[in-house]
């Protein structure tokens, strides 16, 4: 019985759930992939006739808990398990010690699984786990399995399209995503990943197809016309390439491809300066996430690593952004999966200052103080939560603390000079952020924080020359831009407005 998956037609940027009550979201997809599969047992296809009895195999070896730094991690001999693996005729297990207990075992019951009952769901969620584990040789082997029991299924070729994509191996990508299509006609991102494999093979005119038809099934979205500028651009049309890379710009504005591309265009028309400033956006814009930003199947498979490393990927990739809510979430399970990790708890504040949810700040430091006593970081970021409530005495009080913990906490004093500023208290401010770039000079910060004060004594060269260093350092920095102009159109005897 062939049986064909209904993919929304629609592929919006979506964002993936936060941790569950139990385990986080980490569970979600082990959970609906054991739940998929005992709903497919039931049904009366090829799946369930001989080549799907039970095998009786031995047990894999015994996966034990143990605590690491305070966390409680899965141990099991990796070794004995590929041996195991191998033994009941499947390909080797990638490493599952050290992981999260519950993920572990959760993976070491789907390779049973697949051992006693190799029908095509077992063995497919059995792929996806080797995938999120970076282990593509065994998830093409236990995914392909999963496609020759299952013709009707599309996540099988799919995720096999997708491993070829992300490996180089073009052919097999565009193989396996022929297959898809004809499963599943409207999965959009399909298209968007086919176009991009035949555009890098060279094989401009069916990539062309491809963009178009990721065109009509997201039309608010701006990467299909991306796709199409692409090929424009490398047939020599820059002139439509633009008119491609415009209508990008109106539906996904923020989208690190579309400014990129948009960029090399008006290079290629001689419009350098408009090019710069979309290069400069580009820089401050996540890149590598056109496709699995994307994509609810890879954001699915993704979930299933027991390794919080990839969240911390994650984290990495839209640290330039402002996209607050996302980070919140992946600090929140990670924070739940490495419950030590006392700095990450405190960003995890200072994110939800950033999202304005002042109370839940104070209450996350409130327990962490409860749990880990009188630490100089959590001072320092309880007044960073004050200086933007306005209560700049508390916030300097604050700070002082830190420093009274910890004389050479370069963040204190920096804070504290933040503190100070809003006080208009110049001189002790800076003292104190002088003292901070002594401790650590490393962040631009410190430079505006000292032009600001600078600036606040009426020391106009001296203010001049640190906005300056900033540009030097990062050009596309507004504020230290607008300060240079209002210096220039400073009197250096008055500070009244030349052009008033």
């Amino acid at each position: 019985m062939t049986r064909r998956r209904k993919a929304s037609r629609r592929n919006d940027r979506k964002l993936t759930p936060g941790p569950a009550a139990v385990n986080g979201a980490l569970l979600f997809i082990i959970v609906v992939g054991i739940g998929y599969l005992c709903f497919k047992s039931d049904q009366p296809d090829a799946e369930n006739d001989l080549r799907a009895t039970r095998r009786t195999v031995p047990d894999p070896p015994v996966l034990r808990i143990t605590t690491a730094s305070g966390v409680k991690v899965a141990d099991i001999d990796n070794a004995e398990f590929k041996q195991w693996c191998e033994k009941v005729g499947l390909p080797p297990a990638p490493p599952i010690s050290s992981l999260d207990p519950i993920i572990a075992s959760k993976c070491r019951q789907v390779f049973l699984n697949a051992a006693r009952s190799p029908t095509a769901a077992n063995l497919g969620l059995a792929g996806q786990i080797c995938e999120s584990l970076q282990a593509h040789r065994s998830a093409r082997v236990f995914l392909s399995r999963a496609a020759s029991l299952d013709s009707g299924e599309f996540r099988w070729p799919y995720l096999l399209g997708c491993i070829a994509q992300m490996t180089g191996d073009l052919a097999a990508a565009q193989e396996w995503f022929e297959r898809s299509s004809k499963i599943d006609a409207e999965h959009a991102i399909l298209y968007a990943r086919y176009g991009q494999v035949l555009l890098d093979d060279g094989k401009t005119v069916k990539a062309r197809d491809m963009f178009r038809r990721y065109v009509s099934l997201s039309p608010n979205d701006g990467m299909g016309f991306v796709g199409l500028a692409r090929i424009a651009l490398a047939d020599g049309r820059p002139d439509e390439a633009l008119l491609q890379l415009n209508q990008a710009l109106q539906k996904t504005p923020n989208d690190f491809q579309v400014h990129y591309q948009l960029g090399k265009t008006l290079v290629t028309l001689g419009r350098k300066e408009q090019a710069d400033k979309h290069f400069e956006m580009a820089g401050k814009l996540p890149s590598g996430v056109q496709f699995n930003g994307r994509d609810s199947i890879i954001q699915e498979l993704n979930k299933l690593a027991g390794s919080v490393e990839l969240l911390v990927s994650e984290l990495r990739g839209i640290r330039h952004s402002s996209d607050w809510p996302r980070m919140a979430e992946i600090i929140e399970e990670i924070v739940q999966r490495r419950p030590g990790d006392v700095v990450m708890a405190v960003n995890l504040a200072d994110i939800y200052r950033k999202l304005g949810r002042i109370e839940d700040a104070h209450a996350l430091l409130d327990r962490l103080e409860t749990q880990y006593g009188n630490l100089p970081r959590f001072h320092t970021a309880r007044a960073v939560l004050f200086i933007g409530e306005s209560r700049a005495d508390e916030a300097e009080t604050e700070s002082r603390k830190a420093i009274a913990i910890d004389p050479n906490d370069e963040r204190a004093y920096d804070v504290l000079a933040r503190a100070l500023v809003v006080k208009r208290e110049w001189q002790d401010a800076e003292t104190a952020i002088r003292k901070s770039i002594e401790l650590d000079d490393g962040t631009i910060g410190k430079t505006v924080v000292l032009g600001e004060i600078l600036l606040g004594q009426k020391r106009l060269a001296e203010a001049r020359e640190c906005y300056a260093r900033v540009l030097q350092v990062e050009p596309a920095h507004a504020h230290a831009r607008q300060r240079l102009q209002a210096i220039d159109r400073l009197s250096p005897d008055d500070s009244s407005p030349r052009n008033q």
